[in-house]
C-alpha cells in the first residue's frame, strides 16, 4: 500500500512540474492518476477524455499498451516500407518569417467558415472550409508545403489529420488565427 502511494505522489509530482511547463492554460483536476493518464495520453487522443484509472498499476499498464501498439504499427510501416507521415507544427514567427520572403514556401490553407475568414486572414490564405475539404481536395496543391490553420487550433488539427490521410506529404497546423493576432502580425479582410 505505501509503494502505491509513494508511486502516486511522484506522479502527481512529474505531472504538475510538466504541466508548468507547458504553455497551454489547462488546469489539473482529478486524481494523481487521472492526471497521469491524461498526461501520458494526451498527444494520441487530443479532445478524447483520458479513461479512468483508481491505481498507479493500472497507468502503467495503459502505457505499456499504448507502447505496444506504438512498436506494432511503428513495425507494419518498417514492413511496408514507407516513412511515416505526420503532422508538424509550425509557430506562427516562422510562417510569417516565410511570408517576409519574395517567394513564400508554404501554401497558407485557413479551414474556418467564410464569415470568419471576411473577419480577417492571412494575406495569400486559400480557404477552404473544415467541412468542405475532402470534396475540394484537388484544389491543394501536392507539390508544396501546406500550413494549415482556424481560429484556435482544433480544425487545423482535424483538417492537417484529413489531408496526411489523403497522401499529403508535408503538412504543417499553425493552430489559431487568434496566436498570429496575438503577435500583431498583419491580417488582410474581405
Amino acid at each position: 500500500m505505501k509503494k502505491i502511494f509513494i508511486i502516486l505522489i511522484l506522479v502527481a509530482i512529474c505531472v504538475s512540474i510538466s504541466a508548468c511547463n507547458k504553455d497551454d492554460d489547462s488546469s489539473l483536476t482529478g486524481t494523481a492518476s487521472e492526471v497521469a493518464a491524461e498526461d501520458i495520453t494526451e498527444e494520441e487522443t487530443m479532445d478524447q477524455p483520458a479513461p479512468d484509472m483508481e491505481t498507479a498499476t493500472e497507468a502503467e499498464d495503459a502505457v505499456s499498451d499504448q507502447e505496444q501498439n506504438m512498436e506494432e504499427a511503428g513495425s507494419s510501416e518498417i514492413l511496408n516500407d514507407q516513412k511515416p507521415v505526420e503532422v508538424v507544427r509550425i509557430s506562427v514567427k516562422e510562417v510569417y518569417e516565410d511570408m517576409q520572403e519574395e517567394q513564400p514556401r508554404y501554401f497558407l490553407l485557413d479551414v474556418r467558415t467564410q464569415e470568419e475568414y471576411d473577419y480577417g486572414h492571412l494575406e495569400g490564405a486559400y480557404l477552404v472550409p473544415v467541412n468542405e475539404l475532402d470534396q475540394r481536395l484537388d484544389e491543394l496543391p501536392q507539390n508544396k508545403p501546406i500550413v494549415v490553420y482556424c481560429r484556435s487550433g482544433n480544425r487545423s488539427a482535424r483538417a492537417a489529420e484529413i489531408l496526411i490521410n489523403n497522401d499529403f506529404k508535408e503538412v504543417y497546423d499553425m493552430g489559431g488565427i487568434r496566436d498570429w493576432i496575438a503577435k500583431d502580425y498583419p491580417i488582410v479582410f474581405n
